[in-house]
């Protein structure tokens, strides 16, 4: 997922982001009866005081879940479901992954959509124009039986990039999306060098761009048995693949879901690593996975994790070279219970940040406006706002309304 970071000169500016957060989030639902259930999977702010989100939600009228959108303006936020084709409430399904807003009044989101008549899921990409929310393509590769963009980044109103996959059969392959200004169409993916020629499983989770000449996409790919870890990059003219170092351990699978840019030369992947063998075949999922660009190549990075939880960085943002913060989830084996996973980088090493978010189960994305002022989002049942402000953090449910966007 994408993590667009905004950098506010002036303090005014990030005091009032903060202000509006802590005047109009809900502090409680108690007592109410949610209309509908959801999470948010990815937020943008385009200005200080007006922020973005992206996610999924279900209600008593459709079987599956339904792509949703939010907004904060005006020192309030809201929650609606986001525009979608027409299909059966019983049979549609689908999602929005990733936002991005290169202008106050350009806002892009992507993610993916069943009409459930057999044709598959479909790319789906929503534009917002100032006003309104509206579908601007369902731009599908061909000869695909389906595919979805899980990301997006912008480096200008007129140029962004949204990756994800698509699939034919039992071949799913990374897919990298392109808008030029005025439509929307597919970019050729570089060759993965495989230790077994061909590679047949490959998709992009997430990208960041700093300029109009450095992108990154990160994600994951299976070659010779193992998942490993996937990165592109963009230097301006073409996508190139970049071989991304493998874990000491004889493991057998890893993935990056994030990756942030705080420069050209320095960028900072996050995700999550494991060995099936050691745990009798069962979860293969233990571990959290930081890898470092420094303008060369990828470095391996040693992240905090526990034989007693399981840890999955699904988030990061880099708002200053030595800043780094990442969020996920963390769920102890002994009581199955989920909580919210925020790690902090300081310049040398990640470090685990004890939130005291004890009622949040998982953090999905976050932006950071300076060092210390960030906006996570994520929830599981519910959609939740955590913010981080001097130190400290807070985080507020927020309910669904259901109804037009």
């Amino acid at each position: 997922m994408r993590y667009v970071t905004l950098r506010c000169g002036a303090s005014a500016a990030v005091v009032a982001l903060v202000c509006a957060f802590a005047a109009t989030v809900p502090t409680s639902t108690a007592g109410a009866a949610p209309k509908a259930t959801g999470s948010l999977a990815d937020v943008a702010c385009p200005t200080p005081t007006s922020c973005f989100v992206v996610g999924g939600y279900d209600d008593a009228e459709h079987a599956s879940f339904q792509p949703l959108v939010g907004r904060l303006r005006g020192g309030t936020w809201k929650l609606t479901p986001a525009p979608a084709p027409a299909a059966p409430a019983d049979k549609s399904r689908g999602v929005l992954s990733g936002v991005t807003c290169p202008a106050p009044s350009r806002c892009f989101a992507v993610g993916n959509y069943d009409v459930g008549n057999g044709s598959g899921k479909r790319t789906l990409i929503e534009q917002w124009n100032g006003t309104t929310w509206a579908i601007a393509s369902r731009l599908r590769p061909a000869g695909s039986q389906s595919s979805g963009l899980v990301d997006i980044a912008c480096f200008a109103p007129q140029r962004c990039f949204a990756v994800g996959w698509w699939n034919f059969e039992a071949k799913t392959n990374a897919f990298i999306a392109q808008w030029n200004g005025s439509t929307w169409s597919n970019v050729t993916t570089p060759h993965i060098h495989g230790d077994e020629g061909e590679i047949k499983q490959s998709r992009l989770l997430s990208i960041s761009c700093v300029r109009t000449t450095s992108c990154f996409a990160v994600g994951s790919y299976i070659d010779n048995r193992r998942t490993k870890a996937l990165t592109y990059r963009f230097d301006g003219t073409r996508w190139r693949w970049w071989h991304a170092p493998l874990i000491p351990q004889d493991i057998t699978y890893q993935s990056l879901s994030a990756v942030s840019c705080a420069t050209d030369n320095v960028c900072h992947g996050v995700g999550r690593y494991g060995d099936a063998a050691a745990y009798g075949g069962e979860c293969c999922i233990n571990a959290p996975r930081a890898m470092r660009w420094n303008g060369l190549r990828w470095l391996d990075v040693d992240s905090p994790s526990s034989t007693q939880s399981f840890y999955d960085l699904v988030g990061n943002a880099c708002p200053a070279t030595d800043r780094c913060l990442a969020v996920g989830t963390a769920r102890t084996w002994a009581t199955g219970k989920y909580r919210a996973l925020v790690e902090r980088w300081n310049g040398s090493t990640w470090a685990i940040v004890s939130t005291g978010l004890t009622s949040v189960p998982a953090l999905s994305a976050i932006v950071c406006q300076s060092r210390d002022s960030c906006v996570a989002v994520g929830g599981r049942l519910t959609p939740v706002v955590a913010r981080l402000h001097n130190g400290s953090w807070s985080a507020a449910s927020v309910p669904i309304t259901l109804g037009p966007a």
